[in-house]
């Protein structure tokens, strides 16, 4: 089987091409309704219609549309094999399918993330291979629905955030009247007590998911986080948040370097919140047993605060580790969620750099270390760099 080209093609206008109309309104069809199947393979007008063929189908993850003549195991067996070679805007080649004919074959990939192909088939013995009217018809079909998913993802992502920001907005009223209620209930014994408490317990953890959530969303919209630094200790602030874990996770051992008095510029309700993020990270992802080591240091040449957060852990391929402050992690598996690391290190990444910081994250010798980055000058300029 030969594999696919990948020439430079230089079209005139589509619209000079024959089986132009049916190109047109094809595309029409596509952008009159979200079933992107079935307006490519509808029986009255499909890819079929657009030049010569022998057979044709639309492929669009594990479902498959099949025109003409064409056969559902060749298609999947051909767009199987195509997905995995380089990246290229089109494929030709001669197949022979599941009847034992030779067949000349155009593939156009329109989503490789979901394995979505156009694939058209001519028989070799009758007919020449694909040429360029058939190249360029299917070019810009594949050019177009390639606008068209934009256009749609754009839109998606929109409602998303508007849902979202509705959905956290509207949850924030009862989520007060629950909390209020609960603060005016008056134990009379143990059983009340336990209740009263875990109600306590659960709203504040509804209400911390429901701020992340909002604030998540906010910065996938592309607005900027806030923070309001003022001079503060951040020795001190560093020194709380273990005192919180220690006593949230006694059997936890952690082990501490820390300078005294390291003063900055920082907004201390933020940098606590991503102090937490990193903490409970590597309190859920440390091996058992092993210790949890954080270190404070100002460097006396540059000014510049370090700080480390070290732990034993499970080695991450590159990709996980160069995407961990991203909002969605490479690798991520959508059955295993909870085994995944969460949305914390996107947020922490924001904080950090909203104080002209900079964070990474760097692994050997079976340990995980996140490394901060801070300006201790008291100035906005940017932190020194690693």
């Amino acid at each position: 089987m030969d594999h696919g080209t990948n020439k430079p093609m230089h079209f005139a206008d589509p619209s000079s091409a024959p089986h132009a109309p049916e190109l047109s309104a094809l595309l029409m069809q596509v952008n009159d309704t979200e079933e992107l199947l079935s307006a490519l393979s509808a029986p009255e007008l499909n890819i079929s219609h657009l030049f010569t063929c022998h057979a044709a189908a639309v492929r669009l993850g594990d479902d498959i549309r099949l025109l003409q003549n064409a056969a559902g195991a060749s298609v999947r067996a051909l767009t199987d094999q195509l997905q995995q070679l380089p990246r290229q805007a089109h494929y030709q080649q001669t197949w022979t399918g599941e009847n034992g004919q030779a067949e000349h074959v155009l593939a156009v990939p329109f989503d490789r993330q979901a394995n979505g192909w156009l694939v058209w088939f001519a028989l070799a013995h009758s007919a020449p291979p694909f040429g360029d009217t058939e190249l360029q018809l299917a070019q810009h079909l594949r050019a177009e629905l390639l606008e068209t998913a934009l256009a749609r993802a754009n839109a998606m992502c929109l409602a998303q955030r508007r849902l979202i920001s509705t959905l956290g907005h509207g949850l924030c009223n009862p989520l007060q009247s629950i909390s209020m209620s609960a603060a005016l209930l008056k134990p009379h014994d143990t059983r009340s007590t336990e209740l009263h408490s875990h109600i306590c317990l659960a709203s504040e953890s509804m209400e911390h998911q429901i701020n992340r959530m909002l604030e998540v969303n906010r910065l996938n919209g592309g607005e900027s986080l806030r923070i309001n630094p003022v001079q503060g200790n951040l020795s001190n602030l560093i020194a709380s948040e273990v005192s919180r874990l220690r006593n949230t996770l006694p059997k936890l051992q952690i082990q501490t370097d820390i300078d005294g008095d390291v003063l900055c510029q920082m907004d201390s309700e933020r940098l606590s919140q991503a102090l937490r993020h990193l903490l409970n990270n590597a309190s859920q992802y440390a091996i058992a047993d092993t210790p949890v080591h954080i270190q404070l240091k100002r460097d006396p040449t540059t000014e510049a605060i370090r700080l480390a957060v070290n732990n034993h852990a499970a080695e991450l391929n590159r990709a996980r580790v160069n995407s961990l402050f991203s909002a969605i992690k490479a690798g991520e598996d959508e059955n295993r969620r909870g085994n995944r690391l969460g949305i914390g290190l996107y947020v922490t990444a924001h904080i950090i750099r909203a104080h002209g910081g900079q964070i990474r994250a760097q692994q050997a010798n079976g340990t995980i270390e996140f490394q901060i980055v801070l300006p201790g000058d008291g100035s906005a300029s940017q932190a020194a760099s690693f």
